[in-house]
Formats: C-alpha cells, sequence, structure tokens
C-alpha cells in the first residue's frame, strides 16, 4: 500500500521511504542524491505529502463529500510539498481516461487559492493535445494571466504565457474556441468566482484542425488595468508606460492583433518598467515566434506591435533621457534587432541627457559647457581636424 502511494517511477528511485505521518498524509523519505549533480554524500530527508492517492480513491468510489472534508483538513495543516502532490492528482485524473473522474478532481480543486498555479504548472507539462479535456474556455487562462500581471506576480505570469499561446492563438492547432456571445461577466472587472466550470457535452469533442478561433476584438484589452500596472513598475521608469498607450487601452489600427503576442508585449514591458531582466530573453524569443508564425500563416500582425519596434523605443527613450544603466541592461539581456521607427527619437538636449547620465550612473564624465550653447558646439566641431581616414579627432 505504502508503494502505491508514492508515485510514478523516477519519483520512486529518487526517494527511499521508511515512514509516514498518517494523521498529514504525509511520507518521510531519504533522497537519493545520486540524482544531484553536485553529491556530497549527504542523506537528506523530506516530508512529501501523499495526499493525491485517497483523495483519488475517494473520487473514483464517487465520494466526493469525502475527498473535499479531507482536503480541507489536511490544507489547513500547511503540509510541504502539498501543491506538488494535487498536481500529481491533476495529472493522474487527466491521463486517467475517465472524463468524469477529471470532472471530478478540478472541481474538487477549484476551491483552493493554488487552484490556478496548480493547473497551469500541470498544463505546461502535458501535451497541448490534452489541454481540451480540462479548458473549455481561452478567457479562463486570458484572466489569470492579467491578474497575474496586475498584482505584479512576473514569475507566474510567465509560465501562464506558455498555455495562454496554445489556447488562446490564432496561429496555433490546438486554440480553444471563444463564447460566441459573451456574457456581460466576462467583460466585468472580474470573471465568474469559479475558475473552473463543469465540462459541457462538447467535452469529448475535438474541433477541426482548421478551426482557428478569432479573438473577439474586446478580449484584447479585456482586464487590462493600466493603473494597476503602474503601482508595480519603477516610478522613474513609468515615462516607458506612456510611450505605448494601446498597449493597455484600446486605439485604432490594431485590427489583426493576437491576444496571446500582445500578453506577451505586456509581460516584456512590465518586466522592463521594473527592471527584472532575469527571464526577458525568454519573453522576448516566444513573442518573436509568434510574430514569425503569424507571418508564416499569412495573417501578419500589426506592425505597431512588433517586438523590436517596441524595444527600439524603449532603448532610444532610456538613451534619451540619460538612464545608461537600464538601457545597457537591456541591450544585453535581450538580443532585439534596432529597427527604423515611424518616428525618429532623437537627443535635443545633449547637455541634460549626459547630466543625468553621470548622475544616475555616477560616471566620472568630462566637462559639458560644450554642449550647452549651439554656437559652441559648432565651433568645438569645426576645430576639429580630419584625419586621412575621414574621421574626427
Amino acid at each position: 500500500m505504502l508503494q502505491s502511494w508514492i508515485g510514478p517511477k523516477q519519483y520512486q528511485f529518487a526517494f527511499v521511504p521508511f515512514g509516514v505521518f498518517p494523521d498529514a498524509w504525509c511520507c518521510l523519505s531519504f533522497y537519493n542524491t545520486f540524482f544531484h549533480h553536485a553529491n556530497d554524500g549527504e542523506a537528506p530527508l523530506e516530508v512529501t505529502s501523499i495526499l493525491s492517492s485517497p483523495l483519488l480513491s475517494c473520487l473514483a468510489h464517487h465520494q466526493p463529500d469525502e475527498a473535499s472534508r479531507l482536503l480541507r483538513y489536511v490544507y489547513a495543516l500547511h503540509m510541504p510539498s502539498l501543491s506538488h502532490s494535487l498536481e500529481f492528482m491533476v495529472h493522474s485524473a487527466l491521463n486517467h481516461g475517465s472524463p468524469s473522474l477529471l470532472h471530478e478532481t478540478l472541481l474538487l480543486l477549484s476551491s483552493l487559492p493554488l487552484f490556478p498555479a496548480i493547473l497551469v504548472d500541470c498544463l505546461r507539462k502535458e501535451e497541448r493535445s490534452t489541454w481540451k479535456k480540462a479548458l473549455h474556455n481561452p478567457l479562463d487562462i486570458l484572466f489569470i494571466f492579467r491578474a497575474c500581471l496586475n498584482h505584479g506576480a512576473i514569475a507566474f505570469a510567465t509560465a501562464t504565457i506558455s498555455v495562454l499561446q496554445g489556447v488562446d492563438c490564432s496561429a496555433s492547432e490546438f486554440a480553444l474556441p471563444h463564447p460566441s456571445s459573451p456574457s456581460s461577466e466576462l467583460h466585468s472587472s472580474s470573471p465568474s468566482s469559479e475558475l473552473y466550470s463543469p465540462p459541457s457535452s462538447e467535452l469529448h469533442h475535438s474541433p477541426s484542425n482548421d478551426l482557428h478561433p478569432t479573438p473577439l476584438p474586446s478580449d484584447l484589452y479585456l482586464w487590462c488595468d493600466e493603473q494597476c500596472i503602474r503601482e508595480h513598475i519603477r516610478p522613474d521608469y513609468a515615462f516607458l508606460l506612456d510611450l505605448f498607450p494601446f498597449v493597455w487601452k484600446r486605439v485604432e489600427g490594431v485590427e489583426g492583433e493576437c491576444v496571446a503576442h500582445k500578453a506577451g508585449i505586456e509581460l516584456l514591458l512590465m518586466s522592463v518598467m521594473r527592471s527584472d531582466f532575469s527571464s526577458v530573453s525568454d519573453v522576448y524569443r516566444f513573442v518573436l515566434m509568434e510574430e514569425k508564425r503569424h507571418a508564416e500563416m499569412d495573417h501578419p500582425l500589426p506592425h505597431l506591435f512588433h517586438v523590436d519596434v517596441i524595444l527600439t523605443t524603449c532603448a532610444l527613450s532610456l538613451l534619451n533621457r540619460g538612464l545608461l544603466t537600464p538601457f545597457l541592461s537591456l541591450t544585453k539581456a535581450i538580443p532585439f534587432t534596432w529597427t527604423t521607427l515611424p518616428s525618429p527619437i532623437s537627443v535635443t538636449n545633449f547637455a541634460g541627457s549626459l547630466e543625468r547620465m553621470k548622475n544616475a550612473s555616477a560616471l566620472p564624465l568630462p566637462p559639458q559647457d560644450i554642449f550647452e550653447e549651439t554656437d559652441l558646439f559648432q565651433e568645438m566641431v569645426a576645430r576639429c581636424r580630419n584625419d586621412d581616414a575621414g574621421r574626427y579627432e
């Protein structure tokens, strides 16, 4: 019986169980350090939740009330690795082959605050062809993404973006159809109270490969909240928010934009404005891949939303304001292609830019008197001696 609690085979090899905590449904085991790259001979103890086994057993025997009581009891104990055990539970139900068991599992877990994280982490590790078993409305994932972004949860928003691309992108072969006539609830400030809704009779219906749902125009800006974004960025980078009003508010000329691509742009800008460059390169590659996929389908996205155009604007604007450190961080973290902008950005006050650069970076700079007067600047340029190679000295 203990062996059935442990989980998949790789989990059995990694952990050597030797005891249980029956009241908390946890297993005490030695972790096999052979699976560590840096093996220093330690044998650390691990406390692992095995709650997924009794919960699945209760649901399989049509005892949802007992499963709900057990889940509430163990959840109140705040045991370690509970979320991993519940994620394994979703994996098991998703691959079990029983739609009723999957439905009962998702319905049981949907009452937990950590259910969105469990669901997203599970789907990211599953084949995309199985997603339609657990998801029926792409707006559920869109709401999770925008809610994370509005609360400054960059890491989880980054994890959600790949699922959003799979279910809410017109270039994805696994995209889910949008509601034909969305209710007023979908256009309110928040969706319904439960993320998961019971499956309809179309649960086992597989849409044809040529069915690529076209996002409703209102979905591009659904749950976008510029004020919330402004609260979670650095105040000295807030000017970048004003440079791209079309990302946060509806404007003309955004026809043909993809919801998933725009979500990637939002995440990228949010990371730059928070000066968080830890994962921006991954987000950049995702957005660039989206643009290439749409171009291959003869469905080019609006030039206004092209990621290289937006990043070029960001870089030049940072340089124009003398913010050398974030400019260097941006250009180092993201290998974007410099693009000609429709409205070029030029430095009009060199002295001011250099002064701001000096204050922000504490770099020793030469005297800036030459830039303060235009006549003096031109005079100094004329004094420069041109060498044989045609360069100024």
